[in-house]
């Protein structure tokens, strides 16, 4: 891959990053990912785990903890 590929594919990571993190209370999926970016699930998860060092799936993970925990400081129960 040239510079220019890789600059536009951390791009797409970055801006796929910014909509899972607007997106996390919908409980997104490795599949949900995939279509909004357009790109083929095997591409998609090779990519993002290049361009952000972490694995897809741990990502989405992560915002959940991170949201959750959040949710619970804030004294805002985890299930009505």
């Amino acid at each position: 891959m040239d510079y220019r590929n890789m600059t536009a594919c951390t791009a797409s990571i970055e801006t796929l990053k910014a909509w899972i993190d607007n997106n996390h209370r919908m409980d997104l999926l490795i599949d949900d990912v995939v279509k909004k970016s357009g790109w083929s699930k095997w591409h998609l998860q090779r990519s993002f785990f290049e361009a952000a060092g972490v694995k897809l799936g741990q990502y989405l993970f992560d915002r959940r903890m991170d949201a959750s925990l959040q949710m619970l400081r804030s004294g805002v129960p985890l299930i009505d």
